[in-house]
């Protein structure tokens, strides 16, 4: 048997994905009553969605199962994103609007009614009246009538 640094065994495997989330969700929800982890998590959320978007699967599964333990922790979640992409829509900071975008797509499953799709619709409606205005400008500044 190899020793390693940490001990005598030998390291395992990290967790499965499934697991992890189980585990985040589990211990978040076993720990719900004490207020400074429960803000300190989700102010985790809010800035893992914006500066690591390649997590934004990942942290959206943990609300997900979240929503399944503690029902109230995943809609705290869902109103501090929502209005946290108002605020950043609001300042034309598009970037993170594009990601907050993502992660409540993510929670698609969980939100009310249609969801997001209403804003989404929206949303292409008014890129693509933009798209068709800057074409008549271009056509109308270069003659091409």
């Amino acid at each position: 048997m190899s020793t390693s640094p940490l001990g005598t065994n030998r390291l395992q495997p990290l967790k499965k994905t499934d697991e992890e989330i189980q585990t985040i969700a589990n211990t978040v929800t076993e720990y719900y009553d004490d207020n400074e982890i429960r803000e300190n998590f989700l102010d985790l959320v809010s800035q893992l969605v914006v500066e690591q978007p390649l997590k934004i699967p990942f942290v959206a599964a943990v609300i997900l199962a979240l929503n399944n333990k503690k029902p109230e922790l995943a809609q705290e979640s869902l109103i501090r994103a929502v209005a946290a992409l108002d605020e950043h829509f609001k300042a034309g900071a598009w970037r993170e609007t594009k990601l907050l975008l993502r992660f409540l797509a993510c929670l698609q499953g969980i939100l009310e009614d249609d969801g997001l799709f209403p804003v989404l619709e929206e949303l292409f409606s008014r890129a693509v009246d933009l798209q068709t205005a800057s074409t008549e400008d271009v056509r109308l500044l270069s003659g091409w009538d």
